[in-house]
């Protein structure tokens, strides 16, 4: 028998604009359907206009989040607004920025599989909105438009649980807000979750939320009478469990088919809120609510979050980089302004000498990177007993602000595989230099006018390399490892 897998070594996870992960998996923020033929092509001659080539294209693209109640700083969903907002547009679509998506390919990262809801913008689409500008942004007529992408299913269908936060939010100010609160599902029976939803309470300062089991109930004693606690860097407790986040238009958050994540009586859950204040005064929540579908069928698949990284000490686990200002010692330093810097942390995945488990594979179906404002790049990959690698993400023009899941395309069976005994490698570039806007932000609003060391922490001017793991394992090597 195997020893128990324990979770690698780490604290928390802060961020700010994070897709869905673990046990309820969906795509983020700016929606895309899989249709990427939408807008794409004008036949030859034929005058590009709004109604006609342009409006599905924003639609499929950037609905999600620039509409009249999204995370995005303006609405595009009409002509009038696209055409006031036209020039942005371009300029971020010709600098790449717009619709976010950071996972690239590479000179040295392919991943292995195609993602899934890619939102970028393919040549022949770029040259159309390009074509559009030029030409005057013309309306078109109405009686021509082309069809629309049909628009997300945003609720949960017939959720066994329906929960809503404890007490109201209020924020003000410009300064974002964390908060975390505690949640009982009153679950009395072994279940295993299969899908979740977050319904925001007040969409315009709502801006992320993500969901954390907490088996032992240490929300409960950090929580004021409210149910609530400031919590920046994460949920604050010992062993966190990501089960799933949210973000605007976000669709409900479903497992791959077969699969879920076991919750058992007693459970408790928190949920990190990420608030945006308008500006403008006070706003409250005091609705925001988490809906959870369960089956109380085993599946054959147990879906479960690795949070890999974060490595602080000289041990098995890490490994310091060959970054600028980096010495002999394997601690976590970023000097300041440093450029280039790295810290590399590898992870041996546990085998126990079991034979069996060695050789079961273990289905990836998404992945993530995660660092804090002096990030600039980050690579995973991984690498086998026979000394294979293969990259599995890289996010070469990282951006705190835009942060998400990545979901492998096909079923479970044909998701990318890992192995126990393969090793697993964060590599996180840094710049700790004012020449990093970001810096000079998280400088800003600390007071200070230079760079300081940046060490591995929760605040805003702390630095993680933390990798992002969904994983669907095999019932049988799931009871062997103890998940």
């Amino acid at each position: 028998m195997m020893p128990t897998l324990r979770r690698p070594a780490l604290r928390s996870i802060s961020v700010a604009f994070i897709a869905l992960f673990g046990a309820a998996i969906s795509a983020i923020g700016c929606k895309s359907s899989d249709d990427n033929d939408v807008g794409q092509t004008a036949d030859s001659g034929e005058t590009v206009t709004w109604y006609g080539h342009i409006a599905p294209l924003v639609h499929e693209k950037c609905g999600g989040c620039h509409n009249e109640d999204g995370i995005g700083p303006f609405s595009i969903e009409t002509y009038e607004e696209a055409h006031m907002w036209a020039s942005e547009m371009q300029r971020a679509i010709q600098a790449g920025t717009m619709p976010p998506w950071a996972a690239q390919d590479t000179d040295e990262c392919t991943p292995p599989a195609d993602f899934k809801d890619d939102l970028r913008l393919s040549d022949e689409q770029k040259a159309l909105f390009a074509e559009w500008i030029a030409d005057g942004r013309l309306e078109g007529d109405t009686d021509d438009a082309a069809p629309l992408p049909p628009a997300p299913q945003l609720e949960l269908d017939s959720p066994d649980r329906m929960l809503t936060i404890p007490s109201g939010v209020t924020v003000a100010g410009t300064s974002d807000e964390f908060v975390c609160l505690t949640l009982n599902p009153e679950i009395t029976e072994p279940v295993w979750l299969t899908g979740t939803q977050v319904v925001p309470g007040n969409t315009s300062i709502v801006h992320h939320a993500l969901l954390f089991l907490d088996r032992a109930g240490e929300g409960v004693q950090l929580a004021n009478e409210q149910g609530q606690y400031p919590c920046f860097g994460g949920p604050n407790l010992g062993n966190p469990t990501l089960l799933a986040a949210w973000a605007p238009g976000s669709v409900p958050s479903l497992t791959p088919e077969n699969t879920g994540t076991p919750l058992q009586p007693g459970d408790r859950l928190v949920v990190q809120m990420h608030y945006h204040p308008t500006g403008a005064g006070e706003e409250t929540d005091d609705a925001t609510r988490i809906d959870l579908k369960w089956t109380t069928e085993e599946p054959d698949y147990v879906s479960n979050i690795f949070l890999i990284g974060n490595f602080e000490d000289s041990d098995q686990e890490y490994q310091g980089g060959p970054g600028y200002g980096l010495t002999t010692g394997p601690d976590f330093l970023i000097p300041a302004g440093a450029q280039g810097h790295q810290e590399v942390n590898r992870f041996l995945l546990p085998d126990g000498g079991d034979e069996f488990a060695r050789l079961v594979p273990i289905s990836l179906f998404a992945v993530g990177t995660h660092m804090h404002y002096v990030g600039t790049d980050m690579k995973i990959s991984v690498e086998n007993s026979e000394g294979d690698d293969q990259c599995l993400i890289q996010t070469p023009e990282w951006d705190f602000n835009w942060q998400r899941a990545y979901f492998f395309e096909g079923a479970v069976e044909d998701m990318p595989k890992i192995y126990l005994g393969d090793s697993l490698t964060m590599r996180c570039t840094y710049d700790n230099s004012l020449e990093n806007p970001f810096v000079r932000q998280a400088l800003d609003e600390q007071g200070l006018e230079e760079p300081v060391d940046v060490v591995l922490g929760e605040e805003s001017l702390d630095e993680m390399c933390l990798g992002v793991f969904a994983v669907a394992v095999p019932k049988e090597l799931a009871a062997v490892i103890g998940l």
